[in-house]
């Protein structure tokens, strides 16, 4: 799809709740992994939440989170 290469990654609005329903996702599918999942969100500056992580960094998150799946 050539709309989707054309948009530079700090572009792309990420959403919290997607990113809560792929936290959720993740942890569904494999438990052993919840761990994970708060070291993920805790590296952006030691956020305990995704309401924590900054704004700038969701689009970092969601790759870290998405590795995980």
């Amino acid at each position: 799809d050539p709309v989707v290469e054309t948009v530079k990654p700090d572009v792309v609005k990420i959403n919290r709740d997607d990113l809560q329903d792929l936290c959720m996702t993740i942890v569904r599918n494999d438990r052993a992994k919840k761990a994970a999942v708060k070291d993920a969100i805790a590296a952006f500056g030691g956020a305990t939440t995704l309401k924590d992580v900054p704004e700038s960094d969701l689009v970092k998150l969601k790759v870290a989170l998405e590795a995980l799946v």
